[in-house]
């Protein structure tokens, strides 16, 4: 309910708003907007795949907020854009659950929601939310909430609206300060790369390759001989391990070379039901590849 309370603030929703959320009945993203739909007594629309027979439902239904992860809002506004459906109506659309690639299509978002202030909001199931801020900028944290980064730069949270308020709580996070206090978020402590007993946070590298190159996925794992693999998905024809290797050097010196280059089909790349990357099936995949 504190949640509720300061994101109605942040970002000036109103008691009659009409919410849509985009992701699976399992998320938290998903509970989350339910609930608060219902604290408020507003409609609300829940959109698991979206297709374009689940989309039209928006046209009778005609939402005022538009919660989503990046991956699935990229699919609907491109199956939007694609009919020319275009929705006056949503005037926030907040996207979280995961990083925003930096190949997000802001201007066909902006297109298909004319009207609509676009956000990204960092935080989790254990944390409530944690920081906000306009598509591309750094974080600031949401009132009252405190953050720190220690060690390795992981990201510590202490804010009202956790379960245990006066603790600091470990986010499983990795992040650097832009301008303190706002911070921005490289990944999860668990992908880190450790090589020669140093450690390489991928993500920052994983995004830039999907830029670099347009790629549809990128992934940077070791394989079980401990050498680092680049997969991607939706490689342009001629790319190569050098080019790869270039930008990865490009983005941080000091980051290792890859050693391998594996192209997977789209269809063929594990994904989890809000569109994220499955790296649990992705490593498997690599190691049958090895053998």
């Amino acid at each position: 309910m504190h949640s509720a309370d300061v994101e109605e603030d942040v970002f000036g929703l109103k008691p009659d708003e009409r919410f849509t959320v985009l992701g699976s009945p399992s998320h938290s993203l998903w509970s989350y907007v339910q609930f608060r739909a219902d604290r408020l007594g507003a409609s609300f629309l829940g959109i698991e795949n979206p297709t374009l027979g689940a989309l039209r439902r928006w046209n009778t239904f005609a939402p005022n907020v538009v919660y989503a992860v990046p991956e699935l809002l990229s699919i609907a506004a491109a199956q939007l854009h694609r009919e020319g459906s275009v929705h006056p109506s949503v005037r926030v659309v907040l996207l979280g659950g995961g990083p925003m690639s930096s190949t997000f299509p802001v201007d066909r978002v902006r297109s298909v929601f004319p009207a609509a202030t676009l956000w990204s909001f960092y935080g989790a199931a254990e944390t409530s939310f944690i920081g906000y801020g306009g598509l591309g900028e750094a974080y600031r944290p949401f009132p009252s909430v405190e953050v720190d980064l220690r060690g390795e730069g992981r990201i510590w949270v202490r804010s009202p609206m956790t379960i245990s308020p006066a603790d600091w709580i470990d986010t499983g996070d990795l992040g650097q300060w832009s301008d303190p206090p706002r911070f921005v978020v490289l990944g999860r402590g668990t992908r880190q790369l450790v090589v020669k007993g140093k450690k390489f946070a991928v993500e920052p590298q994983e995004q830039e390759l999907v830029r670099a190159f347009g790629l549809v996925h990128a992934a940077l794992i070791c394989d079980e001989s401990g050498r680092i693999c680049c997969l991607v998905a939706g490689a342009p024809e001629g790319l190569g391990l050098k080019q790869v290797n270039a930008t990865l050097q490009a983005g941080n010196p000091l980051f290792p070379l890859a050693r391998r280059l594996v192209a997977i089909e789209h269809d063929d790349w594990p994904g989890s039901s809000s569109g994220k990357t499955n790296f649990a099936a992705l490593q498997p995949l690599i190691d049958r590849l090895e053998k």
